[in-house]
């Protein structure tokens, strides 16, 4: 949050990504932007209504303005209207101050915002739709295995699990570099470093080479991704 205050300073930029040290990259910067451009204002932004997370709010009661609460992954790729609408709406203001004693509330309050349509928040889906085939997470490729509980987030972990997430080994990359998502989680740079030198390699040529049409990624999935059919832009639903 900090971070987002200081960018709305600044100009220029109309996408926001929160980025940690065990990530990385699953397509080269032209890539990315590129696929940005796709979105076209759109925000990437994990959500589930599961049963089994509304422990992490339940002592908090019913929250205001009629807003139906999602548990999400805090990693978001999100644009600048939709920063701007969480630092500045009074809405989102009131909301931030009644999930702050939520268990994790980044993972409730980023997901809530940006699933509830009578909100209009820039970026959302003007439908209730969570994460799935029609709206899918390309923020960021994690394997939480069976712990997620909507069977999105599982598959086979060749490296090891740490409170349940997949650290990614080197029996990971044929996986790593087949996936949609932007960037993947996570990464220890202590733990199987032939992986990370590997997938860095690995990326560094595709950035080389990317001029070249045989190597070329399938952009045609980012632009028939179903729901940003109805997102909410700049106050019209495109």
């Amino acid at each position: 949050m900090a971070c987002m205050k200081d960018l709305l300073q600044r100009p220029g930029w109309k996408y926001f990504i929160n980025l940690t040290g065990q990530e990385y990259p699953l397509k080269t910067n032209l890539e990315i932007v590129r696929i940005l451009k796709i979105l076209n204002g759109a925000n990437s932004i994990d959500a589930t209504t599961n049963k089994k997370w509304k422990k992490l709010w339940k002592h908090l009661g019913n929250p205001h303005h009629k807003i139906r609460t999602y548990k999400g992954n805090t990693h978001i790729v999100a644009c600048r209207g939709f920063v701007d609408y969480i630092m500045n709406n009074p809405i989102a203001k009131d909301f931030a101050k009644w999930v702050k004693n939520a268990v994790v509330p980044d993972e409730t309050f980023f997901p809530s915002l940006n699933h509830n349509p009578h909100l209009k928040v820039p970026g959302s889906a003007l439908v209730h739709i969570q994460t799935n085939t029609r709206k899918p997470y390309i923020a960021r490729f994690k394997n939480w295995g069976a712990a997620w509980g909507d069977g999105i987030m599982n598959w086979p972990c060749k490296g090891k699990r740490v409170r349940d997430i997949c650290i990614f080994g080197v029996g990971d990359l044929r996986l790593l570099t087949s996936r949609m998502e932007l960037f993947a989680n996570k990464f220890y740079i202590n733990y199987q470093p032939r992986t990370f030198e590997c997938i860095e390699e690995w990326l560094r040529e595709r950035a080389m080479n990317e001029d070249k049409q045989n190597n070329t990624i399938d952009y045609e999935y980012y632009r028939n991704m179903e729901y940003l059919k109805y997102i909410y832009r700049n106050g019209t639903l495109v």
